[in-house]
């Protein structure tokens, strides 16, 4: 199977709020969507948008794994995921988003054990809308579905 995955990661409010990832995974041949997800990640401290990124990144490599693709195209508006897992930037250990790094690369040095042939390429926010639109939505539910004192909270710390 050969599949495109559109992912994105948000945080609002950012940084230490609500961080999500979703992903919308698309037949490469045919173009259907054959699965969308939008999973919370983190909510305060250590929540960012790099975080989220990274983590959507990982939610597309996971998704390849699982499901016997043999070819996958992993599409984010991240240029800090792209460069980081493309081996153009080099991370920083001291980061927040450092262990979504290595989480990573572990599952793509995984797909490519299993012999799945792994591309990331960054694409225009404009290209990415419908994850964008999921990471986001999920976002804001889940921070208005918090107590208010909770919200008062993580506002505070921004």
């Amino acid at each position: 199977m050969v599949v495109t995955i559109y992912s994105d990661g948000c945080c609002e409010p950012c940084p230490h709020g609500v961080a999500t990832y979703a992903i919308v995974v698309v037949d490469a041949v045919t173009g259907e969507v054959l699965d969308e997800q939008a999973e919370v990640i983190a909510i305060g401290n250590g929540a960012t948008n790099n975080l989220a990124e990274l983590m959507a990144v990982a939610a597309a490599l996971k998704w390849a794994l699982e499901h016997g693709t043999t070819k996958v195209t992993i599409k984010t508006d991240s240029q800090l995921a792209v460069n980081l897992l493309t081996g153009r930037w080099q991370p920083t250990p001291t980061k927040a988003y450092y262990p979504a790094f290595r989480g990573a690369m572990r599952l793509l040095a995984e797909a490519e054990r299993q012999g799945i042939e792994v591309r990331i390429e960054w694409v225009s926010r404009w290209q990415n809308t419908k994850a964008d639109c999921l990471a986001k939505a999920k976002a804001v539910s889940v921070f208005a579905s918090l107590p208010k004192e909770r919200q008062s909270a993580l506002i505070a710390t921004n």
